[in-house]
């Protein structure tokens, strides 16, 4: 048990450690402060945003889409990409269909230089030039001239039945398309207004918040300003042992100490333990971490 004498030191020390622990608290609300209010402030916006793309939803949601009947149920031909036949763009294929007569008729008049002797040897080397230019010429152009020929052939059947389909209650479709005009612009003039006003109570929101924050900031700096000066009071021990206040109180009330100096010491010597503890439980907690990292491996 204490000693009776000690009871008024006892007391002021639990005043001193009662003291540093509300400022210590008011400086850490102080300094969350700008934190707190940033989060409020997001989560505000955040629901602004959310409310706005809700109502956009259920607006565009009950609009109603035209809808076309019709019997022009055709699929068109495949078209070439501009590029893919330059030779029949540039070319006739007429000019392909003469390359290829006359290389047919090379060949006739080679065939019939073997049985009779036609020509003298220039008319030979012509024929030559004939019979290869042209045939090589047909052969190259040949295929081009059949897709675009083809394609031609295609398009103009397509067109042909895409003129004999017809088109059902085209005067009601068009009518569906103005009211849809109508709603769709309805539904956005909602929208906007709706937007504009959740925007105005997000104004009203973030002017609460930083009004409500800036009250709590004057009232803890005025806390902190009183604790401070009741702080600056206190003789009993240094200032640099507040923070130890509460133990060396706690020595003198159980008897581990009969005088203050001697419950400073074991005050001081009671923090390093209870420090090198703390860091050992921590220590610890890394290290089981560490190894259930490794057993997720």
């Amino acid at each position: 048990m204490a000693n009776e004498k000690l009871n008024p030191t006892i007391s002021e020390l639990n005043e001193i450690y009662k003291c540093y622990c509300l400022n210590k608290s008011a400086q850490i609300n102080l300094n969350s402060i700008p934190e707190k209010m940033s989060s409020e402030k997001d989560l505000a916006l955040i629901n602004m945003k959310n409310a706005i793309e809700k109502k956009r939803k259920n607006e565009f949601s009950k609009l109603r889409k035209p809808e076309l009947k019709s019997t022009f149920s055709l699929t068109p031909p495949e078209i070439y990409n501009e590029g893919s036949l330059p030779s029949a763009k540039m070319l006739l294929p007429a000019v392909v269909c003469i390359a290829g007569l006359l290389f047919i008729l090379s060949v006739l008049f080679l065939l019939l230089s073997f049985w009779v002797s036609v020509g003298g040897y220039l008319i030979g080397i012509i024929n030559a030039i004939v019979f290869f230019g042209c045939g090589g010429f047909w052969s190259a152009k040949y295929n081009e001239i059949d897709e675009y020929v083809q394609c031609n052939d295609s398009l103009k059947k397509w067109i042909e039945k895409a003129k004999n389909s017809t088109f059902e209650d085209d005067d009601k479709f068009i009518e569906m398309c103005k009211e849809h005009a109508r709603d769709y612009s309805a539904a956005l003039s909602t929208l906007k207004d709706f937007a504009d006003s959740e925007q105005k109570q997000y104004k009203k929101s973030i002017s609460k918040i930083e009004k409500s924050y800036e009250k709590e900031k004057q009232e803890l700096s005025t806390k902190l300003r009183d604790l401070d000066e009741k702080l600056d009071s206190f003789t009993l021990i240094n200032p640099s042992l507040f923070y130890i206040a509460g133990k060396i109180a706690d020595a003198l009330d159980m008897g581990r100490a009969d005088s203050l100096k001697e419950a400073i010491n074991i005050a001081l010597e009671d923090e390093r333990k209870d420090n090198e503890e703390a860091e050992r439980r921590e220590e610890a907690l890394r290290q089981e971490e560490i190894l259930e990292r490794q057993g997720r491996r």
